[in-house]
């Protein structure tokens, strides 16, 4: 009914609002500052449809559950670049002597363990948690891995963002659905998999 996809909206609109406000909140290094005014935009474009005479709620909803999930993506993109901005070089704490032998030793150590282990990963600022993308644990089975990915690509398939009025929306739609088919591909393979888990620990 269209009464309940009108209360639907005003909810789904309030919650996105929020979540984007969190997200520039976080955003302390303004390190995606043009991201957050380009939702925004979009935001206020669907607060104007929806002052409309004959507007369509649910399409409106359809668009909201989008920038949603896109934007639950882009904190995994901030956070993946804040662990890489944290990742640099640290200021140094001159202290006498004893910290420099301590600071000797650690290199040394360090040194050691990349010579058996190979060099440490670096925070990646594009690294994707495809877990959280299919919305599953970290210990998720094969089976739970499958039944997720095809709950997700049926929520972001192209094919039911045609009538969306937002070219945006069709190119997201496109782009999460491309990620899932990576996330995919890469969790249902043990070795793959393994080795994913390993980068993404070193994201913290």
């Amino acid at each position: 009914p269209k009464t309940s996809d009108r209360k639907k909206f005003v909810i789904l609109y309030q919650q996105t609002k929020n979540q984007l406000q969190k997200l520039v909140e976080h955003d302390k290094h303004k390190m995606m500052t043009a991201t957050w005014k380009a939702v925004q935009s979009q935001l206020e474009v669907i607060e104007q449809k929806s002052r409309q005479p004959q507007v369509n709620y649910r399409r409106l909803n359809e668009e909201l559950d989008l920038i949603s999930k896109d934007l639950s993506v882009r904190f995994q993109e901030l956070k993946a670049r804040v662990a890489g901005k944290k990742a640099g070089p640290n200021k140094e704490d001159a202290q006498g002597n004893k910290k420099d032998k301590s600071k000797e030793k650690t290199k040394e150590k360090a040194k050691t363990q990349e010579q058996k282990q190979g060099p440490p990963l670096k925070a990646d600022p594009n690294f994707i948690d495809f877990y959280q993308l299919l919305g599953i644990k970290s210990d998720a089975s094969e089976a739970d891995i499958k039944k997720a990915y095809r709950t997700k690509i049926k929520e972001y398939h192209p094919d039911h963002h045609d009538a969306s009025t937002f070219k945006w929306v069709k190119e997201e739609a496109g782009r999460m659905t491309q990620k899932l088919g990576e996330g995919y591909e890469i969790l249902r393979d043990p070795k793959q998999r393994a080795t994913y888990d390993k980068m993404r620990k070193q994201q913290g």
